[in-house]
């Protein structure tokens, strides 16, 4: 059993490094099929292991160079901007229908509020970054909140502590 369990971890190992040299070297063309082919295993060993092509790309991402060196947010300041959200969108209630004002609005304080700077010395690359914005957008999104709180009815508290988990997620560096 002990050799079984040594050799998974071996084997797991094996498809991770060969995925972060593979998305190095060409993320473009970066396919599960090469992946397995280089480690010398299967698609579907690698799918039973990490569960997906997008898991993979995101262990690969992160192990390859973030895109960009950036502080996470403390715990405090995404629960503070969390709840400040929720009071806007519990007080403009289900009917509202943002204007495009409204739009560049929440968009100017998603950046001001949740995205990390970047480190001093770091070279920002705007795809990352963006990428990042985009997932913070749709996070905090009065269509995410809505489905949070009115369709799957959770309560307020529990929908800010979903709404908080991906904010963290995106934002940690």
């Amino acid at each position: 059993m002990a050799k079984r369990t040594e050799q998974a971890a071996k084997t797991k190992a094996r498809i991770a490094e060969t995925a972060i040299q593979l998305y190095r070297e060409s993320p473009d063309e970066f396919t599960l099929k090469k992946v397995s082919g280089q480690a010398g295993t299967s698609v579907q060993t690698v799918l039973r292991i990490f569960g997906s092509k997008a898991a993979l790309i995101a262990l690969a991402r992160q192990a390859a160079a973030p895109a960009f060196v950036r502080k996470g947010l403390s715990e405090e300041a995404i629960t503070d901007a969390v709840h400040e959200l929720f009071d806007r969108h519990e007080e403009a209630g289900d009917e509202f229908q943002p204007s495009d004002a409204d739009r560049a609005r929440h968009l100017a304080w998603v950046e001001e509020r949740l995205v990390p700077p970047v480190q001093e010395g770091a070279p920002p690359q705007a795809s990352n970054r963006q990428t990042m914005l985009f997932g913070l957008l749709v996070a905090t999104d009065r269509s995410t909140w809505r489905l949070l709180r009115r369709e799957l009815g959770l309560y307020r508290r529990a929908a800010e502590t979903v709404v908080a988990g991906l904010i963290a997620a995106l934002t940690a560096g």
